[in-house]
């Protein structure tokens, strides 16, 4: 079997948090961040981690060694539109094919694609024309350049300092709408335990299996972190928007946290 080289673009909140798990089980791993401070922080942690400065802002493609066996891309739209998104991800697929055109590209998207309005919502879903066109578009010029991509839609981020109810602290919110979050530690877990299957491909949703409602969690949250309470406003008629998976793969995976009310004070 070959060697796996995991090749993390994008080495911040949630990429490096991928390649510490690597790391921790003795792979090969290599990635870019913007900084020479964030990598010698990296390094310090990590002194097998091999790290490129790429500035995806400023620079068109990043350096990617030869011999990656899978490739993920952790940068988040952060501001751009969707013709600058997209063309994050066609720099990566142009210097990967170039290094590794055999490799399994993932990409950690967002459910932001769907729409915000009420309904359940899967990956058999049609979603042009509704929710993030900036995520859409990045997606798409994955699917249509990438055979071997695994595009993992991933709910609200929580965990490791990020509180949602925080930034709500004293302003007015809906809460009998339903929070639908996922926790860092089963986004790397799920990676982990899936990434090498051959039907890990196309696209799969990840969620906490229970969503919950703003008044219960950011309620939870504001007695944990000592922030205000925010101004809960009940809409005449319950909003419910679900993320849900149509796939097996979760029959197979133990979430470390089922629901957003079991996250831990972090």
């Amino acid at each position: 079997m070959m060697e796996q080289h995991w090749h993390i673009v994008g080495l911040g909140w949630l990429g490096s948090a991928i390649a510490k798990e690597l790391f921790v089980r003795k792979m090969r791993v290599s990635g870019t961040c913007r900084s020479k401070e964030k990598a010698m922080a990296l390094q310090a942690d990590m002194p097998s981690l091999e790290v490129t400065l790429w500035n995806s802002v400023t620079e068109s493609a990043p350096h990617i060694p030869p011999g990656v066996t899978h490739l993920v891309l952790a940068i988040p739209p952060s501001g751009r539109d969707s013709a600058q998104y997209a063309a994050v991800v066609m720099g990566v697929v142009s210097q990967l094919l170039i290094a590794s055109p055999e490799a399994k590209f993932i990409f950690t998207s967002s459910t932001s694609v769907y729409p915000e309005a009420p309904g359940l919502y899967d990956e058999g879903g049609v979603v042009q024309g509704t929710g993030s066109e900036v995520v859409q578009a990045a997606e798409y010029a994955l699917r249509s350049s990438w055979t071997k991509h695994w595009i993992i839609r991933l709910s609200g981020l929580a965990g490791y300092g990020r509180v949602p109810g925080r930034y709500f602290a004293g302003k007015p919110v809906e809460g009998n709408k339903l929070v639908n979050l996922i926790h860092r530690d089963d986004i790397v877990s799920f990676i982990m335990q899936f990434a090498a299957f051959d039907n890990a491909l196309g696209i799969v949703n990840l969620t906490c299996p229970k969503a919950v409602t703003r008044t219960a969690l950011y309620t939870l949250n504001a007695q944990q972190y000592g922030f205000e309470m925010p101004v809960f406003i009940d809409s005449e008629q319950e909003e419910r928007r679900i993320i849900s998976s149509r796939f097996d793969l979760f029959a197979s995976f133990t979430f470390k946290y089922d629901s957003p009310l079991d996250f831990p004070v972090q």
